[in-house]
């Protein structure tokens, strides 16, 4: 088969992967919910520096991505598809600099390969339609690291390019701060180091592409300083140095943690790593540059986020452009050299897909007609997570048929140009979950439904939260809620209770417990108290001491309404402290 057959087959089917049905589900707490309800405070506000959460600022993120979401919602309106494109067009960009640098530097069809391995492994397909600031960062640390190579490689418009470099970096740092140039950085320099080439280093990158990057960078420093005189000490020590080196963020992991989550986030096509791996250091004397430059941004991505304490599988994409370009590298000459060590790779790699498709097929066999008979594993059928994707079994085992008989039918021509079937059959298992599967499990990590039992139970008016927070209930109730809270620690912002604790003024949505009683006193509108199952008892000591009766929310909240015909209680201050 023709691989420029599949150009437009390709196309589609990437816009089909990461615009269709991209509102369907809810927004997922905690990242979609607060990213979400930040971009909506900020559109209604008009505060495009500063971004605020429940008035209060948050400092967590530069504003960029914010932004970016804010101004979707001021086109669109606030939903989830106007919440979530910003990030999509962040991932469509991706893999339009992965298509022009494989075809630059390989092949068009390399490029094409590359593309529809990257949007089919199951990260970066998640983080295309999440609301979440990673795939914006990937996007312009891509962009960085592919024009410094051309800086590098290029002979005439070596500054042109490192200038768009800069811009790049600085652009990732807006999005995610320091370690937008960070990354970039360092594939540059590693890069430089083993090929030797310092006087291109010093002559053109650091003289060109670094006032670039300031010119775009110190600006909104200097602006955000100065508004908030705060930000330099928290963004750079707080936020930036003490999570990499801090356990404290509750994101920690073993040094090896990257390994088996890229062999899991890029599930099917991970299993082209190992093979792939050992070929690439068995002849690494023998690879041209861009072969050695995708191996050391996959080094550095890998190599950073693993020496840091704060570890999360989704600061693993930046590396997988680069993987993506490597595996179609990989793919692309097993298939024109069937003789060769590559395709020897893809034989074995193909063979251990096929067999984990039949295991995959006997694990769901076994659990739909023989219940109890895996119990004998362990824990694992036991677990919460195991019960509530039971119900996508059936899913599971169409595709695991799918990607045995892919595999099978590979084995049985013996040849290798069909051998991307099966891997793309494992690709598209999670992208075609029927939403039905979904939404239910959905809907337990969203505000949504809390937020449409609040409006029911108490119309559409303010909202008072006892020391409790779901992150998207903003979001979907389309205002600030009121928080009665000590710190704020409860909206998961690190800089909030920072800047409380260092002085900052305290906003009337935060409300602290001790002056709860007085401010409810003075209320000459109606509210809605609500309070989840672990700060209960406090909502029905209110309820009590006014003679209302609490009311069950969703997602096993409370709440009752309260209006000005009911006095307050001396006792109703104590009962929040």
């Amino acid at each position: 088969m023709r691989i420029d057959r599949l150009y437009p087959a390709v196309a589609v089917l990437t816009l089909f992967l990461l615009f269709f049905r991209l509102g369907s589900l809810p927004l997922l707490n905690p990242d979609e919910g607060r990213n979400a309800g930040i971009a909506l405070e900020m559109s209604q506000s008009g505060e495009w520096l500063v971004p605020t959460y429940l008035g209060a600022a948050y400092l967590d993120k530069p504003a960029v991505f914010f932004d970016s979401v804010a101004a979707s919602f001021l086109v669109f309106g606030p939903t989830e598809w106007a919440a979530r494109l910003p990030t999509t067009l962040a991932a469509l960009g991706v893999l339009a600099l992965i298509f022009w640098f494989a075809s630059r530097e390989y092949d068009r069809d390399v490029g094409v390969i590359a593309v529809l391995i990257t949007v089919t492994m199951p990260l970066f397909f998640v983080l295309a339609r999440t609301v979440i600031f990673d795939m914006p960062l990937t996007l312009f640390t891509t962009a960085a690291i592919m024009f410094n190579y051309r800086a590098f490689e290029s002979r005439r418009t070596t500054r042109r390019w490192a200038v768009a470099a800069g811009l790049c970096a600085g652009c990732a740092t807006l999005i995610k701060g320091p370690v937008g140039f960070i990354i970039p950085g360092l594939v540059a320099l590693i890069h430089a180091v083993l090929g030797r080439q310092w006087k291109m280093l010093w002559r053109n990158l650091f003289p060109v592409a670094l006032p670039a990057f300031l010119i775009l960078v110190i600006p909104w420093f200097v602006a955000l300083s100065l508004r908030r005189p705060d930000f330099p000490h928290y963004g750079l020590v707080v936020e930036s140095f003490q999570r990499f080196t801090s356990t404290g963020f509750r994101r920690e992991g073993p040094w090896f943690y990257y390994g088996p989550v890229l062999l899991g986030v890029c599930f099917g096509w991970s299993l082209l790593f190992p093979g792939g791996a050992y070929l690439v250091f068995r002849r690494v004397r023998h690879l041209n540059g861009a072969d050695r430059y995708l191996l050391v941004w996959t080094l550095v991505v890998v190599g950073f986020f693993s020496l840091s304490k704060s570890k999360l599988p989704g600061y693993a994409l930046p590396a997988l452009p680069a993987l993506g370009l490597m595996s179609a590298r990989l793919m692309w000459a097993g298939i024109r050299n069937p003789r060769g060590g590559a395709a020897r790779v893809l034989w074995a790699s193909t063979g251990m897909l096929t067999l984990g498709a039949v295991a995959l097929v006997a694990w769901t066999f076994l659990d739909a007609h023989a219940p109890g008979s895996l119990n004998r594993i362990g824990s694992l059928t036991h677990g919460s997570d195991y019960v509530k994707i039971r119900a996508l079994f059936p899913h599971f085992l169409r595709f695991s048929v799918g990607v045995f008989l892919a595999g099978l039918m590979v084995f049985i021509s013996g040849n290798l140009r069909t051998v991307w079937l099966p891997f793309l059959a494992a690709g598209l298992m999670l992208p075609t979950i029927p939403p039905s599967g979904l939404v239910s499990l959905a809907e337990k990590a969203s505000s949504r439904a809390l937020a449409r039992s609040i409006r029911t139970g108490g119309g559409n008016i303010d909202v008072v939260l006892l020391h409790s927070f779901s992150n998207g209930l903003g979001f979907y109730l389309g205002r600030t809620p009121l928080l009665v809270t000590v710190d704020g620690a409860e909206t998961s912002s690190i800089y909030i209770p920072y800047s409380l604790a260092n002085g900052s003024p305290r906003p009337e949505s935060l409300i602290p417990p001790r002056a709860f009683g007085d401010w409810l006193s003075r209320q000459y509108r109606p509210l809605f108290l609500a309070a989840d199952a672990e700060h209960s008892a406090t909502l029905d000591s209110l309820a009590a001491a006014r003679g209302l009766r609490v009311v069950p929310l969703a997602s096993g909240w409370e709440g009752f309404r309260l209006t000005p015909t009911h006095g307050i209680k001396p006792c109703v201050e104590s009962a929040v402290r």
